[in-house]
This record gives structure tokens, sequence and C-alpha cells, in this order.
């Protein structure tokens, strides 16, 4: 995908020393990464290495066992769901019917679950029907959203139209940090093109993306840098994605070839836990 290079302006997420004892599934031990505003870090490996908990971490959804986490200056690592969308994080998750859609209720309810307390949603908190249809009409056209009515249940879309209403529901959020898994795992090839650039739209507007993806292809035309992880740690780090290929990061994924710690961590800055 053709796209002008990235912009980086800050930082937008950075996490130090990251341990994550997993009752089941893959253990966390010494993630040290960034992602700076403006920028999408792509984290390649084989799935059940330490993605999901990673990503789920990030967005609140686990709490991670030791380290630092900031967003845009704004310790994480301890808050809920709520808190973690308070510092201005967006989530789109890797099972979309089981964490990221309210299947039985209408596309307009899915597009304001996040929100609904709040003005012009709401006025002395009562939610506004209008507004509400107003916002969902809104957004379903912005992001092409394919339905007859906003009351639609999400449950009735296609994989790729259900897609778009939790990537609208985030984008529009306009995060700081988003978090985006398997984003276009089970869509067709329109709706995964729209996805692309919308992503990239994100990354222009300033936002930091980390997005995980078991897609080399994908990974390394949207990237604008990219982490490897192997058994719940990072074994590689690529600053320039422009002439890398699916063989290289392939070797890295298996373990055949590592960077070096110190070449994983080179240039991160100092941050104390609070």
């Amino acid at each position: 995908m053709d796209r002008a290079p990235a912009r980086p302006t800050g930082s937008a997420l950075q996490v130090r020393g990251l341990t994550y004892e997993a009752p089941t599934g893959q253990s966390l031990q010494g993630i040290d990464f960034d992602v700076a505003a403006g920028e999408i870090v792509g984290l390649a490996g084989i799935e059940g290495n330490g993605q999901t908990e990673l990503a789920e971490i990030l967005a609140g959804l686990r709490r991670p066992t030791s380290g630092a986490i900031r967003v845009d200056g704004t310790d994480t690592a301890g808050l809920d769901v709520a808190g973690h969308r308070g510092a201005g994080i967006g989530y789109v998750p890797e099972d979309r019917l089981r964490n990221g859609a309210a299947l039985d209720e209408s596309i307009a309810d899915n597009l304001v679950v996040d929100r609904h307390h709040r003005a012009p949603l709401a006025r002395r908190g009562l939610l506004r029907p209008s507004a509400v249809r107003d916002h969902a009409e809104h957004l379903i056209e912005d992001y092409a959203i394919r339905t007859p009515d906003a009351s639609v249940p999400v449950r009735a879309l296609s994989g790729g139209n259900m897609q778009k209403v939790i990537v609208a529901r985030e984008l529009s959020a306009q995060p700081r940090l988003l978090i985006a898994s398997q984003v276009t795992r089970g869509v067709d090839i329109g709706a995964m093109r729209f996805m692309y650039e919308r992503l990239v739209a994100a990354r222009d507007a300033g936002a930091g993306v980390l997005l995980v993806s078991a897609d080399l292809t994908e990974l390394l035309a949207l990237a604008d840098r990219l982490l490897v992880i192997k058994d719940g740690r990072l074994v590689a780090r690529f600053d320039d994605t422009s002439g890398l290929t699916e063989k290289r990061v392939g070797l890295y994924m298996l373990s055949v070839e590592r960077h070096d710690p110190a070449h994983i961590a080179a240039g991160l800055e100092e941050v104390s836990a609070a």
C-alpha cells in the first residue's frame, strides 16, 4: 500500500520491564518498547507467543505482574478498562464476536457504548435518542457500513461491516493510542483496504498505532517499524521496514535468528513506575 513516511511527533506509549505471569496461555518477560504518536508499529509472531496477552494488558483487560506502562505520560498499569479509555486508548480486539461488540444491540447503541453519558449524546444524565441516531448515521456513512438502518442488530451484519462498526467506534473517539489486533481477519478485500486506509489516516492524524497481525504481508505494508515476539519476549526490532521481507521476519519468528537485547532496547527513554 502506498503511504507517506511517518512523521512521529512524540511518545504515545512507553512500556518498560513488563512481565505477566499467565495462569493459562503465554507469560510475558521483560517487554520494553515505544510507540510514537504518528507511527504504526507492527507486532509480528506466530500466534500464541504472547501477542494476545500483551494487547489485552495494554487495553486494560488484564493486569501486568510488574512493569511500567505509560500512555501520553499517564501510568495505566493499574487502571481498569474505563481508565484505559479515559487515558486515550482505543482497542480493536482480535475476537470481535466475543469482545468487540454487543451483538444483540443495535449499530447505534454499539457506536455510543463508550460515550453515552457525554454531550451531545446525553443531557442532564439522560440519553438523547435523536443525537444517538444522528451520531450513528454520520459514522455509518463515513465508514461505509452497509446496513438499511442504524437500528439493525450488529449480529445481522457481515463480518466486514461488523468490523467497520468497531473500527468506527474506536477511531471516532480520536484515541492517542490505538491497539489493533487482527483487524482484517475474516473480512473481504474491499473492507480490508478500507481498514488499511483508516489506520494510516489515524497515524497521519497523530495517533500511535500498535498493529498486531498474523499476516506478514499486512504488517510489511502498513508498519513503519516492526517488532517480533517469541515465547513472550521481544526478539527483534526493525526501525526500517522498506527493504524487509517476509522470509527474513520469519527467521526471527522461528528463533532461527535473534537480535541482541541491547539492540531491541536501544534508544528507549527512562521510565519509572509511579
